[in-house]
């Protein structure tokens, strides 16, 4: 760059102009008293940035003009430091360059970047102009450059040794903080980690061109990138929720992802996770090309087992996907279910539309039904929990067509329970509105349950879904032989409100039919008036022949004009009661101990407090007396 000097002289013996003159730079050296002087100077035209400073392959070809104005003394060292403007094509810095000891360290600002930067276009997913007015501090000795970067969110500390290429340091942005270490002619290892990835995404997303979705948990990043620019990352986190953090918000966890960006391309080259205690795994590998902000996707699989195949517009948010598999099983600790599915995936402007069908060819029901609780009435709202639901944009925006049915039976067997069901079900949802659940399960004959050691033979049984999944339409049947009787029982309704009748062979009342089955004897009939057999013994049976369908609570009694009363235990003491009468009341029974309890009731129309003594009391003693081990521990 100083090549081939020239220079013209003109002064007197006070002062003195030199006009300079080189193959890439020309200036002008001043004095006015030969102890002081300033020499300005400036490149004749652009000039290789290569030529005084390392650059990749791909900004090789950057050029740019540079001016610097040096303060000089007549006295040793001729300078000590100078400033400098540099105006590329790749970034325009303003800085100060300063020589300490047998270092040069220069101080710069990163002014602006051009409109057509070389940087903008070989890496266009970063946020250059964020950078601007960056401080960036270079210190130079024998052949090692140290870099460092200071801006609002990010800093760095870069070591570069020019000898054999090596690079290190580390980074800081707002949640994410990592290392860097390698060769540029060879690999470079980045390893980062996240303890707010929400944090990191917002900070990273004033950097780099993408939306940060809303997502929050930790991570750790570990990048090796090659001299070619190929990338092999690993990600793993403990724990991710993906959207609003809210109680029902679930987790993503034991997440281990490895991928390679090569190009356009990017390769899933093994991941694994769990979600809703569903095992999600591949080990064969997904390619997935991005060219012109369009995502095309060839054989995306999941559980190696379930292929993807389609295209997606990032700009647009608009793209379609395929969605096949074949004998795919799904593991699960409530079913372990074999199936076939045939998907198809619309996408427009972000919001869903699935259509197709899943076919169930094998299966088990794994999950123990008595310990499903009784639904609540949905005249009930928990106000803490009203404040919690956040609507989600992406169920808002789902719709779907899809139809769910079985080739062979679905087996289902527990200690006290034992049956096989089939099932022809469709699952639509509109955009904005709630899914509906339509069809039927059958449970074929010959299946049964047993309560209180008495074995009930289920008889072809159906449950219709007419819509909302929560209410379908029950029509169960179930005998129980005695020795001298054949007692049917037929639940219909819906599971919040279930119609349960008997009828025996040879003839019997209900009283005795429910005498029958509680003590094995219809003689007992005569000991109760028919409203206290039903409150007695029919909430008893009811209690158990819904427990063994998936329906389950403590407190049931029917009373006259089909009053029904249903509650939960909620500790040792405590049962909460709906009432459903001619006036609808909650209640709260507490139990002091076993001879009194205290019930608090509560309706739209008043509200009322009893105490209720179970037996006469000798003294005050046994008025008063404790359970043994009473522990009031909510179950």
């Amino acid at each position: 760059m100083l090549t081939s000097p020239k220079a013209t002289f003109k002064g007197d013996e006070n002062s003195l102009v030199v006009n300079l003159d080189t193959k890439d730079f020309r200036g002008v050296f001043t004095t006015g008293d030969f102890e002081k002087g300033v020499l300005k100077a400036s490149s004749k035209k652009q000039i290789p940035i290569k030529d005084f400073l390392y650059m990749p392959k791909s900004l090789e070809a950057s050029v740019g003009n540079i001016e610097i104005t040096v303060p000089t003394t007549f006295a040793a060292p001729f300078f000590k430091n100078f400033d400098a403007v540099v105006r590329s094509d790749i970034v325009d810095i303003k800085g100060k360059i300063t020589k300490e000891n047998n270092s040069w360290v220069i101080d710069a600002k990163i002014t602006s970047l051009p409109v057509n930067s070389v940087l903008k276009k070989a890496y266009n997913l970063v946020k250059w102009d964020s950078f601007a007015g960056s401080n960036v501090i270079l210190s130079i000795k024998k052949d090692i450059i140290n870099i460092d970067l200071h801006s609002k969110d990010f800093t760095s500390s870069i070591a570069y040794k020019n000898s054999d290429n090596g690079i290190k340091g580390n980074f800081d942005l707002i949640g994410l903080d990592g290392t860097i270490d390698g060769n540029t002619k060879g690999n470079i290892f980045i390893r980062s980690s996240s303890s707010d990835m929400q944090s990191s995404l917002n900070s990273l997303s004033k950097y780099l061109n993408f939306t940060p979705p809303i997502v929050s948990g930790d991570g750790k990043f570990d990048m090796i990138i090659d001299k070619s620019g190929k990338t092999n990352i690993t990600l793993n986190s403990s724990s991710i929720i993906i959207g609003d953090k809210t109680r029902y918000a679930k987790p993503i966890t034991g997440i281990k992802a490895k991928l390679t960006i090569d190009g356009n391309a990017i390769l899933i080259d093994e991941y694994n996770f769990i979600y809703e205690k569903l095992h999600f795994f591949a080990t064969k590998k997904s390619i997935v090309n991005f060219k012109n902000g369009i995502l095309n996707f060839n054989s995306l699989w999941v559980n190696n087992q379930i292929s993807a195949n389609g295209n997606y517009d990032i700009n647009s948010k608009n793209g379609n996907f395929s969605i096949n598999g074949k004998d795919v099983v799904i593991p699960h600790e409530y079913a372990s279910l074999k199936l076939n599915a045939n998907i198809n995936a619309n996408i427009k402007k972000g919001a869903i539309s699935l259509n197709g069908n899943i076919v169930v060819t094998d299966g088990e029901i794994l999950y123990y039904l008595g310990q499903k609780t009784f639904p609540t009435d949905s005249d009930i709202i928990i106000i803490q929990d009203q404040k919690q639901k956040i609507s989600s944009p992406f169920v808002d925006n789902l719709s779907m067509s899809i139809k769910i049915n079985t080739l062979k039976p679905i087996k289902y067997k527990q200690r006290n329970s034992n049956f096989q069901t089939t099932f022809d079900l469709g699952v639509e949802k509109n955009a904005g509105e709630t899914m509906l659940v339509i069809g039927s399960a059958k449970i074929l004959k010959g299946g049964y349950y047993f309560y209180e050691d008495k074995k009930f033979v289920l008889q072809p049984s159906s449950i219709y879904f007419t819509g909302d999944v929560n209410k379908p339409l029950l029509d169960i049947q179930a005998i129980y032989r005695a020795p001298n009787h054949t007692i049917r029982a037929i639940i219909t309704g819906i599971p919040g409100n279930p119609n349960i009748n008997f009828t025996s062979t040879p003839k019997l009342t209900k009283e005795q039919i429910l005498a029958l089955i509680m003590f094995d004897s219809e003689v007992e009939a005569d000991k109760y008036t028919t409203d206290e057999m039903m409150k007695m013994m029919g909430g008893a049976v009811a209690k158990s022949l819904l427990s063994n369908m998936g329906i389950s609570f403590d407190h049931l009694v029917f009373g006259s004009n089909n009053s029904v009363e249903i509650g939960k235990r909620i500790n040792r003491r405590t049962t909460l009661i709906y009432a459903n009468d001619e006036v609808s009341k909650a209640k709260i029974r507490y139990e002091f101990n076993p001879n009194i309890e205290g019930i608090l009731s509560v309706s739209q129309q008043s509200s009322s407090a009893d105490i209720i003594y179970k037996k006469e009391f000798k003294n005050f003693k046994d008025l008063f007396s404790k359970t043994p081990k009473d522990k009031n521990i909510t179950q």
